[in-house]
């Protein structure tokens, strides 16, 4: 069954409210889908930590400048040569990753929502309509490495991935870009702390490190759940799928559901203040009431 809209709140609320709990049905999440739970935008029916991870794997994403801009180096940032310029897609979804790592650098580019995916983004800035931009590590790859390569394209920093004791530490793809905290510390002198920081890293948790999942209702009978997640040793021991993940989707780990259950529960579990810094910042500097 196709239905429109479904790959985001009106599938993922489907899925919660109309599932035969037997196993025939799984969710696919993404960052967008779980943001928007933890925004608490009144539309989302579902609740995650009422769901059971099955297969968990995450990504990471680079913030990148055109060579128009006239930034050459990350300490331009405290003093753009010119304005900066952002295109996203929607200020609740992925995109809040890249505006909490902007509103922590301190750094307020002219934003435009509505573009309909991140290439229709980085083909703005190719055209010169923007000059600032992010890709998630896949469209990093194998779409902005190549602009790199050829001078039109300055890759400043990484999102980062979060370490076993919640540290943001350098993306595994990345290791010569600094993390956007690494950014601030060079750029201010001190590391980074305060709620700006904390939203930063509660939605970094969801947006990256455990940004993709396949999720079960927790009805769905046990011997159903544990069937999917011991399928994941299969796919970790095939040569051909390890090689086709990392050449395509980039080099993060693939978790069992059961062995990230607890990190999950704690990276939803967002406090109450980290939540309202998020809300007022979406609606004071992007127009963005969440209602």
């Amino acid at each position: 069954m196709n239905r429109e809209g479904g790959e985001s709140i009106t599938g993922t609320n489907q899925f919660v409210t109309q599932n035969p709990n037997d196993g025939s049905q799984v969710l696919v999440s993404s960052a967008t889908t779980t943001f928007q739970w933890l925004l608490g935008l009144p539309q989302v029916k579902y609740d995650f930590t009422k769901l059971k991870p099955l297969m968990v794997a995450g990504t990471g994403g680079v913030i990148y400048v055109s060579k128009d801009s006239g930034i050459s180096s990350v300490e331009d940032l405290k003093d753009p040569p010119n304005p900066l310029s952002y295109g996203g897609i929607s200020a609740t979804g992925l995109d809040l990753s890249t505006l909490l790592a902007f509103d922590m650098l301190k750094v307020y580019p002219k934003t435009t929502f509505g573009f309909e995916g991140r290439g229709p983004a980085r083909l703005a800035l190719a055209r010169g309509e923007t000059n600032i931009d992010y890709q998630t590590t896949a469209g990093y790859l194998t779409e902005v490495e190549p602009m790199v390569e050829d001078g039109t394209a300055i890759p400043l920093m990484s999102f980062g991935v979060l370490d076993d004791q919640g540290n943001v530490v350098r993306d595994p793809n990345f290791k010569d870009l600094p993390t956007v905290p690494e950014v601030y510390e060079q750029l201010y002198g001190q590391k980074p702390s305060g709620p700006g920081y904390d939203a930063y890293v509660a939605f970094l948790a969801a947006g990256c490190t455990y940004q993709k999942g396949l999720w079960a209702t927790a009805e769905t009978p046990k011997s159903v759940r544990d069937a999917f997640i011991a399928a994941v040793p299969e796919l970790k021991n095939n040569e051909k799928f390890e090689q086709a993940r990392k050449a395509d989707l980039g080099d993060y780990p693939v978790y069992r559901g059961d062995e990230v259950e607890g990190a999950l529960s704690k990276a939803f579990n967002i406090s109450d203040s980290v939540k309202q810094y998020v809300l007022d910042m979406l609606e004071t500097k992007y127009d963005t009431t969440v209602q």
